[in-house]
């Protein structure tokens, strides 16, 4: 039996009605706010996403169909707990938090921070004395230097606990997968202004 996994993913209000009518959403290139390039594109957001899509193309046993272009993003832990993240109720003010459960081997998980920083900076370095000298070379280091190291973000896979257990136990990890069903999901609850307010719950 394979192990399953609590996630938490912040969507608007048509993926919900999408999930509800369809009972599954998945992202094709209509609902992507991206473009799909070059694995090497000089945009940051593209670069990363196209490399978490290719990971996933490469590491999960479950495949996506041709009609998917990016996957689905939820919470696995925020600062090492269980939990969504405690800015939820501003930063997701008006969305809707889907609480589901899936098999953990249908989800890639990276660290959340590492991440951010790739958006941001065409390099994620090893160490501090890496991201120094990087910024010596800047303009020398080759694209495909530049996209390996995106695997640092993965490495939370090499921690002996099968629960990716940092050295720190703030880590914040992110999980994301290829389609969202509605048999998955144990609630969704609506963000609001001044409260919360439970949509669905499963029965």
């Amino acid at each position: 039996m394979h192990k399953r996994v609590s996630l938490y993913s912040f969507q608007a209000k048509e993926v919900v009605e999408s999930l509800f009518e369809d009972g599954v959403y998945f992202i094709n290139k209509e609902r992507s706010s991206f473009c799909l390039f070059n694995d090497l594109d000089t945009d940051g957001f593209t670069r990363c996403y196209n490399f978490i899509v290719k990971k996933m193309d490469e590491l999960l046993k479950k495949k996506r169909n041709k009609e998917i272009v990016y996957p689905i993003w939820a919470w696995y832990k925020w600062e090492g707990k269980r939990k969504p993240t405690p800015l939820h109720n501003k930063q997701y003010e008006g969305m809707y938090r889907i609480e589901l459960e899936i098999d953990k081997e249908d989800a890639l998980f990276t660290d959340f921070d590492l991440f951010s920083f790739c958006l941001n900076d065409p390099y994620l370095p090893s160490s501090v004395e890496d991201l120094y000298e990087h910024r010596e070379k800047h303009f020398s280091i080759s694209p495909e230097l530049t996209y390996e190291s995106y695997n640092r973000m993965l490495e939370i896979y090499r921690k002996e606990d099968t629960d990716f257990t940092y050295a720190t136990n703030k880590t914040s990890i992110q999980a994301t997968f290829w389609k969202l069903h509605l048999k998955d999901v144990k609630r969704i609850v609506y963000i609001g202004k001044n409260k919360n307010t439970v949509i669905y719950k499963k029965q």
